[in-house]
């Protein structure tokens, strides 16, 4: 339950700072959105996914939700607000495939809790809720646990800033949650032993911590264990950490060990930044995927015993 949007691209000598220009190449409109790309990401790891947003009842936006119905994702509960135009993200894109994305968001860019049936929460094992907003993602959560969901959160930096209370409240809610190492680097955190330490005592079973191509971890029970980066040719970095999450998720739901949803995870992510926009990737996961995700390697890690020799 999150964002939708529609992507325009422009490839550029260097991301343009402040009274800077770029001036590059338009590469094209593509399919967006944090929560829209995790629910195609979890759909095409085999996971029944329906996506909660909103769109416009624009030709972009209606164009989006088509698009995302093609990927498997049940676009019954998207919210389209008539008059309105979808929300709007152009990324610069550097040489590297790294991005700089800025948005224009209409009047409505996540639905009200009174735009939805609270039976839709019923339907879900989980519900995903996208925290760039934390008063809205707190009202998703204890929605959805009320009503028999578990809940998967995607911590954004832009939304938890420097309150780590407000980061480990929404955390005490969630069974898992999702986040990134520039995440905690704004809450001033930087020891990854702490930092699981703290989410996991207030309630979550799993924290995932991304750090992009270097690769990522998942905590849990004094336990990480730790996917290293694929070495890649990256061509846009923009929806790989959706990817990641996304295809965790979905693999966990089909009854997958950690370890496994972990390389399915690290080669979904991977894969999508070898590919231009947020869900280009999709059409090569039966091609490409196999072979990155046999190339993952895992490394396991004991907190518990290492504290024990430590004393």
């Amino acid at each position: 339950m999150g964002d939708a949007s529609v992507d325009t691209y422009v490839a550029v000598p260097f991301i343009a700072g402040p009274d800077q220009k770029a001036i590059g190449s338009w590469l094209g409109v593509f399919g967006g959105g944090m929560a829209a790309n995790f629910a195609a990401a979890a759909a095409n790891a085999g996971a029944r996914t329906s996506c909660l947003t909103v769109c416009g009842s624009d030709p972009a936006g209606q164009t989006l939700v088509k698009e995302l119905s093609a990927h498997g994702v049940d676009t019954s509960g998207v919210v389209t607000v008539e008059g309105s135009i979808t929300f709007q993200c152009f990324v610069q894109l550097d040489p590297s495939g790294e991005k700089a994305l800025f948005g224009a968001a209409p009047g409505k860019k996540v639905p009200d809790l009174s735009d939805l049936d609270p039976a839709l929460f019923q339907r879900g094992t989980y519900v995903y809720v996208l925290a760039d907003d934390i008063d809205w993602a707190l009202e998703v959560a204890e929605l959805a646990r009320t009503q028999g969901a578990k809940v998967i959160v995607d911590l954004e930096r832009t939304a938890i800033g420097a309150n780590l209370e407000v980061a480990l409240n929404l955390a005490s809610l969630s069974t898992i949650v999702f986040t990134n190492v520039g995440a905690f680097a704004e809450l001033g955190l930087t020891n990854t032993e702490q930092i699981a330490q703290q989410f996991t005592d207030c309630a979550c079973e799993l924290l995932v911590i991304t750090n992009g191509r270097h690769g990522s971890s998942v905590h849990f029970q004094g336990r990480t264990v730790t996917a290293t980066g694929l070495q890649v040719p990256v061509l846009d970095t923009t929806g790989a950490g959706d990817a990641h999450n996304g295809a965790f998720a979905g693999r966990l739901l089909q009854g997958d060990d950690i370890e496994t949803a972990l390389r399915w995870a690290t080669g979904m992510g991977a894969l999508c930044a070898m590919n231009l926009g947020p869900r280009g990737y999709l059409g090569q996961l039966r091609t490409d995927l196999p072979t990155l995700i046999n190339q993952v390697e895992i490394h396991h890690e004991d907190m518990n015993s290492r504290l024990q020799d430590d004393e």
